[in-house]
């Protein structure tokens, strides 16, 4: 019984562990196989696409400025996204901006995705093209 509790209360907290407005910028996105989903941050291009799901897993290429990217995204936690670091440098890891995207769920033949931009000093223009 405790342990119910506990897990409760955990997971209501993590309801409020991200304030508003942690994230410059929030997009959903909706994409068909190979449907791909176009970006331009600050001068640089970057873009996703899926092209099969199968065993609930989403395979993923994506390409920020010249560099390719390939894996598989989940539902679960922890393997639902991946991260793109805008830039690097930073004394503090906790200000370098970068890009999220999360896979939601996958139905009729879409996959359902949410775009974020982490950028704290607010040095990052991100536009869908």
């Amino acid at each position: 019984m405790n342990r119910a509790l506990f897990l409760w209360l955990f997971f209501i907290s993590l309801l409020f562990a991200i304030p508003d407005g942690y994230f410059a910028k929030e997009e959903e996105v909706v994409l068909k196989k190979d449907e791909v989903a176009l970006y331009e941050a600050s001068g640089n291009k970057f873009f996703f696409r899926w092209t099969l799901y199968v065993n609930n897993g989403l395979v993923m290429h994506y390409n920020y400025d010249g560099f390719p990217y390939q894996n598989i995204l989940y539902k679960k936690h922890k393997l639902n996204s991946f991260k793109i670091p805008l830039k690097r440098g930073f004394d503090n890891h906790m200000q370098a901006p970068y890009i999220m995207v999360v896979f939601k769920e996958f139905r009729e033949k879409e996959a359902y995705f949410t775009v974020y931009l982490y950028d704290p000093m607010k040095s990052i223009k991100l536009k869908r093209e």
